[in-house]
This record gives C-alpha cells, structure tokens and sequence, in this order.
C-alpha cells in the first residue's frame, strides 16, 4: 500500500478529477456477462470492468462504484481535519505568547 501525505497530495487535481467525472450515485451492475459500474441516476454506463463471473474484477466494480461518493466524503474530510487543524495551531500559538507574557511577568515580580 502506498502512503499519501495528506499534506502535500494533489487534492486540487483530486477535487477536479472528481468534478469532471460522471455525477453519482454510481453502482455495479451485470449486463450479459460483463460488469459495468453505471450512473444510477440517469442509468447509463460508466465504464465496463469485466467478465461477471470474475471475482477480481466483482471486486474492482465494486470499489470503482463506491469511489465516486467515497472521494466526495474523504475530501471533506481532509478539508473539516484542516480547519481543526489550523485552529489548534492558532491556539497553541496564543498559548505560547501568553506563557512568554506570564513568565515575563514572573521574572518581572522577582
């Protein structure tokens, strides 16, 4: 498994990839003998995937149908992990200058 710093991952790239793509909700589907992952609103294909009797290639449209809401709910993620994330550096920073003030203070009151 690769490892992706969430930090420095192209999530503006992410974010447009996911724009462009087809509007979801997306789900697998048998046609014949193939999968396909369709888009379930309006009923058409979104990419055909495999003989449905492959078990791989099951899996792969099942991960392929969930990834279209899947992004979605990850890059919220990362954006509300980012907020909290600056809110705790604003924080600490406030805390920081307030124990530099306190100790000069301290040394002051000596």
């Amino acid at each position: 498994m690769s490892t992706v710093n969430a930090m420095t991952a192209d999530l503006d790239g992410i974010r447009a990839r996911a724009a462009a793509a087809t509007p979801g909700p997306w789900g697998a589907e048998v046609e014949g003998t193939r999968l396909m992952v369709l888009d379930r609103g309006a009923g058409l294909p979104v990419a055909f995937i495999g003989s449905a009797e492959d078990d791989q290639a099951q899996a792969d449209a099942a991960f392929i149908a969930a990834a279209r809401g899947d992004v979605d709910a990850l890059l919220a993620v990362i954006d509300h992990l980012r907020a909290k994330h600056a809110e705790v550096q604003d924080l600490s920073m406030r805390r920081g200058e307030e124990i530099m003030r306190l100790r000069g203070e301290l040394r002051a009151a000596r």
